[in-house]
């Protein structure tokens, strides 16, 4: 069993509770079995008995456990990326594949799985810049690909899965596929850059993308000098991708933000958390609404508690989540603060 390969993890994390106020799954539904150390207890006891693989309740839980990194980022074990210590993202998506290999995966994760394998990748148009429209933002929040677009008339786009979404669903086989076949299109373009508007996808492409640079947008729209405008007040929320995950951190959307005018401050009550409504899950929004809308009530709660009038958000995802919850606070991409 996958699960096998983090044993290590699996008796860190049972036996400790320091994290727990951590899990953004935990903190909108008050349960504790999504925590670091529920999700252990569940893996030990499939690890001891297989037959635990049966039990619902352990499989949803899985399934719908964030994958913000907030515990793994503050865990006294020193989570690094080359030598890994404590990982329990790691832990969670061997969780995953052991259950999606027994047939065991709940029926809405196989469905989305299903409709991701059939969609191919499209590239459109020539050039040196090359924009990724990725399918999740043109279904849940378009206005950031065409605040983009209005900025950068004339880069080619690439559409199509990359094969993370099917990665966090545990189809490891079919994502690294659909990886390679992004990837193989990109260098048949003959582009430069890569230019991506989430940080899951920046994540996921980063290092796998050889045959050009791939970089955030607000690190592109950061070359383009933006001019700055009028003083805008916001609370700011990083991405989970962009702060927790040590690979691919990057300051890029404050700058941009701060070059663009905003006088930007924390989100929330601490640095520690994930407000971004299950961003490091990336489907969390399609699979599990309800649980993207809890952790979004609770992110209202917070910009109530504290006068949040504008928010600004290094996530497309985080933004079509709290767009729907939040109908008196505006939200705000990087790249739709450029357009304005």
């Amino acid at each position: 069993m996958n699960i096998e390969k983090y044993l290590e993890d699996i008796n860190s994390c049972r036996f400790c509770f320091m994290c727990r106020h951590l899990s953004a799954t935990a903190q909108a539904t008050g349960s504790e079995a999504y925590t670091p150390r529920g999700c252990a207890l569940i893996a030990d006891s499939i690890r001891m008995d297989k037959k635990a693989l049966d039990n619902a309740d352990f499989i949803q839980t899985i399934f719908r456990a964030d994958l913000s990194g907030a515990c793994r980022k503050n865990c006294n074990g020193q989570y690094d990326a080359n030598k890994r210590l404590v990982d329990e993202i790691g832990l969670k998506v061997a969780l995953r594949q052991d259950i999606v290999a027994a047939g065991k995966a709940p029926a809405e994760v196989v469905a989305l799985a299903g409709k991701m394998k059939k969609m191919s990748v499209k590239v459109a148009g020539k050039g040196s810049v090359l924009y990724y429209e990725q399918g999740c933002v043109q279904a849940t929040a378009p206005e950031v690909i065409k605040a983009f677009q209005k900025a950068v008339k004339d880069a080619a786009t690439i559409t199509g899965p990359d094969g993370l979404a099917l990665h966090v669903m545990s189809y490891e086989k079919d994502a690294l596929a659909q990886r390679k076949a992004f990837v193989d299109a990109v260098k048949a373009s003959g582009a430069k850059t890569l230019v991506v508007s989430t940080p899951a996808a920046y994540w996921w492409l980063k290092p796998v993308v050889k045959s050009a640079k791939v970089v955030l947008s607000s690190e592109y729209l950061l070359g383009l000098k933006p001019k700055k405008g009028k003083t805008v007040k916001a609370a700011f929320i990083e991405s989970d991708f962009l702060n927790k995950y040590p690979e691919t951190r990057s300051d890029a959307p404050r700058k941009l933000f701060a070059a663009l005018g905003y006088a930007l401050e924390d989100f929330g009550t601490t640095e520690e958390e994930s407000y971004t409504c299950g961003e490091g899950s990336v489907v969390t929004g399609f699979l599990y609404p309800e649980l993207a809308a809890k952790m979004a009530a609770r992110v209202a709660h917070l910009a109530e508690k504290f006068g949040v009038k504008t928010l600004a958000v290094a996530s497309p995802y985080t933004k079509a989540v709290l767009a729907k919850a939040l109908p008196g606070v505006k939200v705000v991409t990087p790249e739709e603060a450029f357009a304005r």
